[in-house]
């Protein structure tokens, strides 16, 4: 912009992947399913803390498995 020079960086996604996968040292932090956590024992408040907990990945997750089977 502007006789302005930017240095861009670019990765290949599916290479980030395989090594992040492929790494026995990130197992225990990678999440695969969604899970709901609550702040009391009824279970009538649910604790939103990450990307796993939140009402977005169980409506993937249930419409994922909707198509499949």
């Amino acid at each position: 912009i502007a006789r302005e020079s930017y240095d861009v960086y670019f990765r290949d996604v599916l290479e980030c992947i395989r090594a992040l996968y492929g790494e026995p040292e990130f197992a225990r932090h990678l999440i695969f399913l969604p899970e709901q956590h609550y702040v009391d024992s009824d279970q009538t408040m649910c604790l939103f803390y990450d990307m796993h907990t939140g009402k977005w990945w169980w409506a993937v997750q249930v419409s994922y498995f909707d198509i499949i089977f």
